[in-house]
């Protein structure tokens, strides 16, 4: 009973292990994941195609909203250049000051 106690005091002086324990944690919950999609993928199969073919529809749709886009991001350029543009002053504007 001695021993045992002994071994389940801690004080300062004893160097602690967590970070190991932590780390075989996570590395073993990694190894069980790992693990259960190779039995799920077993069973079930990895599709193939991810990615069916769009209706023409939607096809229009997406077109719209990037021309949409492109459209309200050339305005917006338009007016941030003339708000910031630095009128640049001729010969003559120089010469009447």
């Amino acid at each position: 009973m001695e021993a045992t106690t002994s071994l389940l005091k801690r004080d300062a002086s004893s160097p602690s292990n967590y970070p190991a324990y932590v780390l075989a944690i996570i590395v073993g919950c990694i190894a069980c994941v790992l693990i259960g999609y190779g039995i799920f993928t077993m069973y079930h199969g990895v599709e193939e195609e991810t990615y069916r073919e769009l209706s023409q529809q939607q096809r229009q749709y997406m077109h719209e909203v990037r021309q949409r886009t492109l459209d309200d991001l050339e305005a917006a350029s338009r007016r941030y250049t003339r708000a910031h543009d630095s009128p640049r002053e001729t010969p003559k504007k120089m010469q009447a000051v």
